[in-house]
């Protein structure tokens, strides 16, 4: 367990849904027969959806409201929904990234329980959201009792740094997707041979995708 708490800040930092998220789905519903529903999904869905929508971007030369349009003028409408979507998800993502800065600065700190070798998950969980999210202070009707300066902090940064991206433009800002995209996934092989190497790292696996509980699907 000590040598897994070094790498839960990272871990928040890649992805809390991949990293986090997806395994824990995968033990819930069936172990390895999870991934019987996941993948009809990705292959008769997002990827076919992916292909076409990078394919309808290249053919029209243009965004969301120009494809659309290029089908039909009155199927704009559906193009600039997609846009608007695009607004009221970016302030949600945005949050979700300031308690990612805040988790991965905090975790140098003394005060984290990263490096305590009896962390265990209600410790982990308890700690992000009492001290990372602010949230302890919350009374039981949730209302707001505190500004987290961190956090706000964090959220200006995560502003900024969205702002430099649109303003430098496309061709800049698709170069740094290579890197945005390539280095998460460098990372995930990383957590994949350090996990591998752990104590108990085969009950692990076993978990993850050695059961297939096939009735679940039922």
């Amino acid at each position: 367990m000590h040598r897994t708490t070094k790498f839960v800040p990272l871990a928040v930092c890649l992805s809390p849904g991949n990293v986090w998220r997806f395994p824990g789905l995968c033990v819930t519903y069936g172990g390895g027969a999870f991934f019987v529903p996941y993948l009809m999904a990705l292959f008769l869905v997002g990827i076919p959806l992916t292909i076409l929508e990078i394919g309808f971007g290249q053919f029209f030369q243009t965004g969301d409201v120009g494809v659309f349009g290029g089908f039909h003028p009155r199927l704009r409408g559906v193009g600039l929904s997609s846009v608007a979507c695009g607004f009221m998800l970016l302030p949600y993502y945005a949050v979700l990234i300031a308690w990612v800065f805040n988790a991965f600065f905090d975790s140098f700190s003394d005060k984290a329980p990263w490096g305590n070798p009896k962390l265990d998950g209600t410790i982990a969980v308890n700690y992000f959201i009492n001290e990372i999210i602010g949230a302890g202070t919350l009374p039981e009707n949730g209302t707001p009792t505190r500004v987290v300066a961190k956090n706000v902090g964090y959220s200006l940064l995560v502003w900024i740094m969205m702002y430099i991206s649109c303003a430098v433009g496309i061709k800049a800002s698709g170069r740094l997707t290579f890197f945005t995209m390539g280095f998460p996934i460098v990372l995930l092989f990383v957590f994949l041979g350090t996990g591998l190497t752990m104590e108990g790292s085969s009950e692990g696996v076993k978990a993850y995708i050695g059961v297939w509980d096939m009735s679940i699907l039922r």
